[in-house]
């Protein structure tokens, strides 16, 4: 699965994330956000961070359909508070 972007800043909780993949990889990140769980971002010379949206986290999913491929799966969470411009809280 493909992290395009992903945004913490000193907090335990991410603030937003955009990912890629397929409908098993999207739907196991989805259910670990609402049900306020935890999962681990990679990025290339980074070490593994495991995080999470924390409460009132929110998702939008979609599909890019590309003629001949299968599907792409994109989901996209986000922290309501990061959202609304308020402080995020540890």
């Amino acid at each position: 699965m493909q992290m395009l972007r992903f945004a913490q800043h000193d907090s335990p909780f991410s603030h937003s994330f955009s990912v890629l993949g397929g409908d098993s990889d999207v739907g196991a990140v989805w259910a670990a956000v609402v049900e306020q769980g935890q999962f681990t971002a990679e990025a290339p010379e980074s070490d593994p961070l495991t995080t999470s949206l924390g409460e009132g986290a929110q998702c939008f999913r979609g599909t890019i359909n590309i003629a001949g491929r299968k599907p792409i799966r994109h989901l996209v969470g986000c922290r309501l508070k990061a959202r609304r411009g308020q402080p995020s809280s540890s």
